[in-house]
């Protein structure tokens, strides 16, 4: 018998994979990491911070600029971490340390609810929720390799170490 195989729907060819691959990690994964990132700034910007650095990826220094009192860098690797920094004259205790670092992946989970929220039948809205669901949860997780602390080992730093406000 012969017969006109139908493409499913929904299936792509392997180029359309390895173009939604590099979707992701040039354009999804940098703005998760740029959300995240802003949302310790929003953070320490509530605990009053004066003011705040922001760099999204790793390596070389492609370009630094200043918004008032925020300075933000961006390098080579943008898919490849990112931190940020809020500073005062005084110290944060331990209670506002865990609110700016609670503040990273409450904005990710934040913007990952909103898009889920808006029924939108895409992929790539549907792969940017989901890559801001793994990025809150994963940063959640209590752990430090090589001197880098996740959000949740702050967190957890900031309750159970003694010489904190946090504590009292």
């Amino acid at each position: 018998m012969f017969y006109k195989k139908k493409k499913a729907i929904g299936r792509c060819g392997p180029v359309s994979v390895w173009l939604l691959l590099l979707f992701v990690i040039l354009i999804i994964a940098p703005l998760g990491a740029i959300i995240h990132e802003i949302g310790h700034l929003i953070g320490a910007y509530l605990m009053k911070a004066n003011y705040g650095e922001l760099t999204i990826g790793s390596g070389k220094q492609i370009k630094q600029f200043s918004i008032g009192h925020l300075k933000i860098t961006l390098n080579l690797f943008l898919l490849f971490g990112g931190y940020a920094t809020g500073n005062r004259e005084t110290a944060f205790n331990g209670r506002e340390t865990a609110i700016i670092a609670l503040s990273g992946p409450l904005l990710n989970a934040i913007i990952a609810t909103f898009l889920e929220l808006l029924l939108i039948d895409n992929l790539l809205i549907n792969i940017f929720a989901l890559y801001n669901w793994w990025l809150a949860i994963v940063n959640l997780i209590p752990f430090s390799v090589n001197g880098k602390q996740s959000d949740g080992f702050l967190v957890c730093k900031s309750i159970f170490v003694k010489d904190n406000s946090f504590n009292s």
